[in-house]
């Protein structure tokens, strides 16, 4: 299977990975190929306890369009 995972780097300099398809599908690495590396194992995870939970396990995820970014 395939999921959607957003990377990004914190004030600290740590990678976050977080995959929105999943309650708190997250993990951190010092490279973004560590994190990616580490969310892997985390979804293996997470489909382990789909099996057990079933679909109320999933959220979908949902794409929202922005016409105007506000800028301060």
């Amino acid at each position: 299977m395939e999921y959607p995972v957003i990377v990004f780097k914190d004030e600290d300099g740590v990678f976050i990975a977080r995959c929105p398809v999943f309650k708190g599908a997250h993990t951190y690495g010092m490279s973004e190929e560590e994190a990616l590396q580490n969310i892997k194992e985390v979804l293996q995870m997470c489909e382990e306890e789909m099996k057990k939970e079933g679909p109320e396990a999933v959220i979908d995820p949902h794409f929202v369009e922005i016409t105007q970014v506000l800028l301060a």
